[in-house]
């Protein structure tokens, strides 16, 4: 069954007579253990040498190299399903060296293949934390996805393995915003709040969104709200500058240079904050004590990646904090695979 899960297999015999597997099965195995050893960067380096040169070997290429993987991977799982997990996250980071160097082919096969080992992974392991986990490794795939209808298929498969959870939630609300589906976007990031009251992002948004279709008064309270809350620093900067348009658009001049002003104090390094607060100064016409030209030429020297980019970005920093997520989850996992694939010390 594991070797079939692959869409589309390729039956071997027509595998190609240039491909050697039993090479490329040892070569593999001997990264598997560069790997376990800790080497990371000197096994990633093979993995995406290895991989993308077998996956240039014609159109069944991807098939021989997926037989050959899989045979490898399915005698560690016949000696421990608990060591699936730190393979799975060794081919993530192949996948995204192989999007950061635009190598598509590669990254088309490392989706997939990482698919297949995602619903090996929750069968074979069969735990509330392995399907937690799976959705975490789907919400992460999905980043990796460019096309928004593979990536929603990825985010509602996550969804359907650990309902409720943060991670894909905020994923399909996201993507539904960039894809101009605002109230389906609403939809989800209010019931991201019901689960996880303390979402920041997840409140920004939302206030954005309803600003969008004039629920000026609901949009501000949340406003307000994250300003007196612990949210991240980003979050806060554009819940500054937001809060501050919506009283500008209302006339509320005054207010809203008190505002930002307060702003700038905190993040003295948003370069956009600073720049509204210069355009607010100017439209009162009146001199605020306050040296704006000295903050933005100082503040042009070392700015903090906007906010605003943050916000645009899919991935921000959702994709980072899963990363950790997953690491902290594979953590004991990966001192099985060492056990597994290392020889003991003598």
């Amino acid at each position: 069954m594991f070797l079939l899960l692959l869409a589309g297999s390729v039956p071997p015999s027509r595998a190609s007579s240039t491909f050697e597997k039993d090479e490329f099965q040892t070569q593999y195995r001997q990264i598997l253990q560069t790997y376990a050893s800790g080497k990371l960067e000197g096994a990633l380096d093979a993995l995406v040498e290895l991989e993308s040169t077998a996956l240039g070997g014609g159109a069944d290429a991807a098939e021989r190299v997926w037989q050959a993987e899989a045979g490898e991977i399915q005698d560690i799982l016949n000696m421990t399903p608990d060591a699936m997990l730190p393979i799975i996250l060794f081919h993530e980071q192949a996948l995204a060296t192989y999007n950061e160097r635009g190598l598509f082919e590669s990254s088309a096969y490392s989706i997939r293949m990482m698919l297949n080992l995602v619903d090996v992974y929750v069968e074979r392991v069969d735990s509330a934390e392995a399907r937690l986990v799976a959705a975490l490794l789907l919400t992460d795939l999905s980043y990796h996805t460019p096309q928004s209808a593979p990536s929603m298929a990825l985010l509602l498969r996550a969804l359907d393995l650990a309902p409720n959870h943060e991670a894909p939630l905020l994923g399909l609300a996201k993507l539904f915003e960039i894809r101009g589906e605002y109230e389906e976007a609403r939809t989800y990031l209010q019931r991201l709040i019901e689960a996880h009251g303390e979402n920041g992002e997840a409140k920004l948004r939302l206030a954005v969104n309803l600003d969008r279709f004039g629920k000026r008064r609901e949009a501000r309270e949340l406003f307000q709200q994250l300003l007196k809350s612990a949210a991240p620093s980003w979050v806060r900067s554009l819940s500054y500058q937001e809060l501050a348009r919506i009283l500008m658009e209302e006339g509320e001049l005054e207010p809203a240079v008190l505002l930002l002003e307060q702003g700038a104090q905190e993040f003295p390094s948003d370069f956009n904050l600073l720049v509204y607060l210069a355009y607010l100064t100017d439209r009162t016409g009146r001199s605020r004590g306050w040296s704006l030209a000295a903050s933005m030429e100082e503040c042009a020297k070392d700015c903090d990646v906007s906010p605003r980019m943050t916000y645009l970005q899919r991935a921000g920093t959702a994709q980072a904090q899963l990363h950790e997520q997953l690491q902290a989850y594979s953590a004991s996992s990966f001192e099985t695979l060492s056990q597994t694939l290392l020889p003991a010390p003598q």
